[in-house]
Order: structure tokens, then C-alpha cells, then sequence
């Protein structure tokens, strides 16, 4: 297959569009339930507050609810950015699409411009996190004004989709490999090593 051809394969699912299939939340929502929890909880120790389970209770499922939504909103925009301007024949339509829209379809290290729009999505994802759980997360818990800027700080820094910086193309070739690893020794594999053009795995 040659690098066209991968290129034209690989638009049909970018790494950071799966935020936009329900399917593919049957295993984010319960991952982002534990992060959460595990992060909340260690910020709510740090700041050494007295029954932080108490406060989890109270506030997890909309740090949860609110940290997806963020992570929707921020996928939206990147879904929006991907259609380009209207009509290539413009210069400036014709440079949005080859290095913006193009690369985060794709490989957001093609370019410069792909790298910086993907680390502004994950940025822009991790401070709505933040506005939302400063407004609505925390609001009524016993925690004051100061401590919930520090909690909803640390969950934005550490829940924001870094995955998202994930290259299509790296993720489509664990997927491909580990499948080909799977029917071809009919055995458990396990992922030792991966790079942009290979994985290599134990079987089993």
C-alpha cells in the first residue's frame, strides 16, 4: 500500500473523532469515571482536606459529564477546522487545507501548523475543563473558592485529551498489527514496542 493510499485510509478516522461515536464511549466514559476519581482525590489530599470521599460523591459524576463535554467541544472544533475554507482556488483556502486541514485528518506532524493546532485542541479542552468544573463541578461542596481553582486546575492539567496528539497514523498501524498478530498466531500479543512505520509484539 503506498502512502496515498494510507493517507485517503486514514481520513476516515483521525484519533480525536472517536469523541464523536457513542460506541466508542462504553469505553471512555469508565475510564474517565477512574481518572477522575484518582485525580480528584489526589488533589483533595494534597490540599490535605478532611472526608475528600465525601466531596468526590458530590462532584464526580459532573466532573465526569463535564470533562466529556469539554473534550466534545474541543473535537468539534477540530471537526470544523478539518472541512477547510470554502473553495481551494483562494491561495489562502489552498494553504488552510494542505496544512491544517489535511494534517489533522491525518498526521498533525506533517506541519508545524498541524503540531500547533492539535496542542491549542488539547489546551482549549483543558481550560474548559477547568471553567467547568470551577462553575458547576465543585459549587456545592464545602470546599472554598481557592480550593476548588487548585482541584479544577489539576484535573484540567491532567484530564485534558493528550490522545489527541496521537497521529492517526500510528494509531491505524497498532490497530492493523495487533490484528494481524492475533490471526496469524492465534495467540495473546502483547505490545512491546511501536514506531510510525511498525509495531513489534509477543505472542503467547
Amino acid at each position: 500500500m503506498n502512502k496515498k493510499s494510507v493517507k485517503l485510509y486514514n481520513l476516515i478516522f483521525p484519533v480525536w473523532i472517536v469523541w464523536l461515536y457513542p460506541i466508542t464511549w462504553v469505553a471512555i466514559v469508565p475510564l474517565n469515571i477512574l481518572v477522575d476519581f484518582l485525580v480528584t482525590l489526589l488533589a483533595l489530599k494534597l490540599m490535605k482536606i478532611e472526608n475528600p470521599m465525601a466531596i468526590i460523591k458530590k462532584s464526580l459524576a459532573k466532573t465526569v459529564a463535564l470533562g466529556f463535554v469539554a473534550d466534545i467541544i474541543a473535537t468539534a472544533v477540530l471537526m470544523i477546522l478539518s472541512f477547510g475554507i470554502n473553495g481551494t482556488r483562494n491561495n489562502i483556502a489552498k494553504w488552510f487545507y494542505d496544512n491544517i486541514s489535511i494534517p489533522i485528518l491525518n498526521d498533525y506532524y506533517e506541519t508545524p501548523w498541524g503540531i500547533l493546532v492539535m496542542v491549542l485542541a488539547v489546551m482549549f479542552a483543558g481550560f474548559l475543563v477547568y471553567v467547568f468544573n470551577r462553575k458547576f463541578s465543585f459549587k456545592n461542596t464545602d470546599l472554598s473558592e481557592s480550593q476548588i481553582k487548585k482541584v479544577s486546575m489539576t484535573l484540567a492539567i491532567i484530564t485534558a485529551p493528550y490522545l489527541f496528539l496521537i497521529p492517526t497514523n500510528v494509531f491505524y498501524n497498532l490497530f492493523s498489527w495487533w490484528n494481524y498478530c492475533k490471526i496469524r498466531c492465534k495467540k495473546r500479543c502483547i505490545i512491546v514496542a511501536s514506531t510510525n512505520d511498525a509495531s513489534f509484539f509477543i505472542c503467547l
